[in-house]
Formats: structure tokens, sequence, C-alpha cells
């Protein structure tokens, strides 16, 4: 499939960009258990300059960020409007270039090697974000600093469930891409149904809680598909029960032909 580009100002920060997604990409478990999925989003057309060498960094903050992308910046400015010193590191020249137009300072560099991240001041600094784009190279990233920078504090991004199911297998807190985000809009859609404003937050609140605690308990079994099949399963008709009583007090909703979705979903699992 072509990837999409941008029709407009190639400024990657402000614009919300297409999603290229490729089905053939989507592993068996990524299939089977809807684990949710994101692929890169449209880059800069511009390519990274090899050649090009690191920025020299000459500041220490309390906070390191590696990755500025559109994760990485909605941490960057809440800091920012706090106060909060970040040094912000990025492998993509045009995105640094882009960035320091509109008045961010960052450095370009790879967040992945130590000897950066020891000059952006990982020895003293008190938080490191891991917000890299590529999820492996994200992972590998945060065992190398586990190991040499042993006091840091790491939070990681998440870019998928079987992402986090590794990050919690290292002890690691992981923020789910697109967990919170979703959690809002499926509020919202609660609200517009007719449900409350306290009663859609507190259903959301119970999901939320239920599925955080699943991360860890699932971890062991991340390579096992047929047994994280069955936690899937188990979690579907734990769900039920959790918001049983919320189901019971929801308000009307003219359901069509949910109860013929419910018996050909019966009829296949019988099959």
């Amino acid at each position: 499939m072509t990837s999409l580009q941008p029709t407009s100002s190639p400024v990657r920060p402000f614009l919300d960009w297409p999603v290229v997604t490729d089905p053939s990409r989507w592993t068996a478990d990524i299939a089977l258990l809807g684990i949710q999925h994101s692929e890169p989003y449209a880059h800069d057309p511009r390519p990274n300059d090899q050649s090009r060498a690191p920025d020299a960094i000459r500041e220490s903050q309390p906070v390191i960020v590696a990755g500025f992308g559109r994760f990485g910046q909605v941490v960057v400015r809440v800091l920012r409007g706090l106060g909060i010193g970040a040094t912000v590191i990025d492998h993509d020249p045009g995105q640094i270039d882009t960035v320091r137009r509109f008045g961010w300072k960052a450095y370009y560099g790879d967040a992945t090697r130590m000897d950066l991240l020891e000059s952006a001041g990982a020895a003293s600094a008190r938080v490191l974000l891991v917000a890299i784009d590529d999820p492996e190279a994200a992972l590998a990233t945060v065992k190398r600093v586990r190991q040499r920078f042993p006091q840091l504090e790491v939070i990681a991004r998440a870019r998928s469930r079987t992402d986090a199911y590794e990050y919690a297998e290292l002890g690691v807190p992981a923020v789910r891409e697109v967990f919170g985000s979703a959690l809002e809009a499926a509020g919202r859609v609660l609200r517009t149904l007719g449900f409350a404003e306290d009663e859609a937050a507190r259903i959301v609140r119970r999901f939320h809680d239920y599925d955080e605690a699943q991360i860890p308990q699932g971890a062991p079994h991340r390579h096992d598909v047929k047994k994280l099949v069955a936690l899937s399963e188990q979690g579907r008709r734990d769900i039920a029960q959790l918001l049983a009583a919320e189901a019971r007090s929801a308000p009307p909703i003219d359901q069509h032909d949910a109860g013929a979705d419910q018996r050909r979903g019966d009829g296949e699992r019988r099959a």
C-alpha cells in the first residue's frame, strides 16, 4: 500500500497525519486477540542525514525525553508549562529542524546510544521518558539504561499491548499509546447514549483499573498465543461481571439486531 503523504505543510508536530495500515504485518496474536496495533504514520519525506554528527549536549535537566514525536511533545509541553526542564533528543534531523523553527530546544542524536545519554546527564537526571517510535529500539534502550544507569527512573511509551507485556516483565512503568484516548472516547460514547457523566466516568475507571491489572498477569504468557486467547476470553467474562450493575441500570438503548449478532457469535464458537 502506498504511504500517504501530507497535502500541505510538512510541520509534523502540529498536524494530524494519516495512519499507514498494512494488514500483512499483523502477527497471529494481534489478529486473534485484537491487540491494539499502531503503524508509524507518514514521515517527513526528507531522509535522515546519516552523516550528520549528533549535537553536543551541554545541559543537565531532571528529565530526559528520548523521542520528540506526537507522544513526547505532549509530555514536554506539560513540563515546560510547569517550568520543569527537560533535555529532548530525537534521531530525525528533519524533525529537529522543524521543532526548532517553532521555538523548541531539541538535540539531534540517537538516544539508544548510552554515551549520548550520558552526555545528556543521565547519571544525574531523575527520570528518562522513552518515547521512541521504533518499539524494538525503545525496548533495547530501556534494557541498556537499566544496566548503565540503574538509579535512573524509566517510563516507557508502549505502542501496543504486546510492548506493555515486555515492559511489565522488566518492571518498567509503561504508558500504552492509545489506551487513555480510547477510554476517553468510550466515555464520550456512553454519555452520548444517555449515561450520566459520573456513571460513564465510573465505568471507564473500572475498565481501566481491570485492564491495567491484566498486563502483569498476561506478561509471563506473552509468547503463548493459546494462553493469551484463554485470558482474553476470561477477560470478557470478567468485564461483563464487573459492569453488571451498570448494565442493569443503563438507559434504554435500541439494540436493533444485537441479539442476532450474539446468536451468530454463539454459533461460531460452538462450530
